[in-house]
């Protein structure tokens, strides 16, 4: 059988099968639903630094063609994640990049810091910030 792994930003992914930013939660809501361990990679809902509540309602909307959504990244915030989301990522058996946002670079560099330092889970933020977008 031929092999599907690919390399991704110099990561090893057992296929190119990734979640999309959010749309998979945290990955372990889904988890008896189908087996994550099976994907190239979950990326996590948006972390910011500070808790973010997101917007107000209406946050979906059903249209003919199908649906909007604004929910406005609501997160708990990075302590949060770090103590209460991340222990149950790291068990779902493949890769997961955390996707990261906030109002200010600086906290953008915290997150990653804490990141990096404290959770040991796999990200390239600094990778793709330092490339041009263009």
């Amino acid at each position: 059988m031929s092999s599907v792994s690919v390399n991704f930003l110099g990561f090893d992914l057992k296929n190119p099968i990734a979640t999309g930013a959010g749309t998979f939660g945290y990955g372990d809501e889904l988890k008896d639903l189908i087996d994550v361990s099976r994907l190239g990679a979950v990326v996590v809902k948006g972390t910011s630094f500070d808790p973010w509540p997101g917007n107000n309602g209406p946050r979906i909307w059903e249209t003919p063609a199908g649906m909007l959504n604004a929910i406005g990244l609501q997160n708990a915030g990075l302590e949060v994640f770090i103590k209460d989301k991340l222990p149950k990522i790291r068990q779902l058996g493949t890769r997961v990049i955390v996707s990261i946002f906030d109002k200010s670079a600086q906290n953008y560099v915290k997150i990653a810091q804490a990141l990096d330092q404290g959770a040991r889970i796999w990200k390239q933020v600094a990778r793709l910030f330092a490339r041009p977008l263009i």
